[in-house]
């Protein structure tokens, strides 16, 4: 989760979703349904800095430890200026999409895994449905959902 957050750049649509699987295993475990939800505008709300990227990254994973570097862009008089920690002005548009039945397993059960797997596959594809059906409507229509991390590694 940490370095969701340093990982973070404005304007990219990035979701950390490919190893994250918990919370489809709870949804499971209590048979409760999931419902893929997503937040247009908070790429615009922060602009994140690259200054000391590499070794802020190095510190994440090293120690654990996120340290973003955000400001915001507010025009005095015409001239930019950037201020530390101070986020922009923007409109968020949430998106909610379709629920996914879920039916209740123990997770002793033979096949628990496997179905976990199953709903994680739906919850993301129906995210990308989501996304792509809205981006236009949200006034992104260039954008491009990351689904992150690509691979067990990153």
């Amino acid at each position: 989760q940490r370095r969701v957050r340093v990982l973070t750049e404005q304007d990219k649509h990035r979701v950390f979703i490919n190893t994250r699987k918990g919370f489809v295993r709870l949804a499971v475990e209590f048979g409760c349904d999931v419902v893929p939800v997503y937040t247009f505008g908070e790429t615009k709300l922060h602009c994140v800095s690259k200054i000391g990227y590499s070794f802020r990254l190095w510190i994440c994973k090293k120690f654990y430890v996120a340290l973003p570097i955000f400001y915001s862009i507010r025009y005095f008089f015409g001239i930019p200026i950037p201020i530390p920690f101070l986020s922009n002005n923007h409109p968020l548009t949430v998106c909610v999409g379709p629920s996914i039945p879920v039916q209740k397993m123990n997770p002793k059960d033979e096949g628990f895994d496997d179905y976990v797997d199953n709903i994680h596959q739906q919850f993301i594809s129906e995210l990308q449905q989501l996304f792509d059906k809205y981006k236009d409507e949200c006034g992104e229509p260039d954008a491009v959902l990351e689904l992150l991390p690509v691979s067990k590694n990153d």
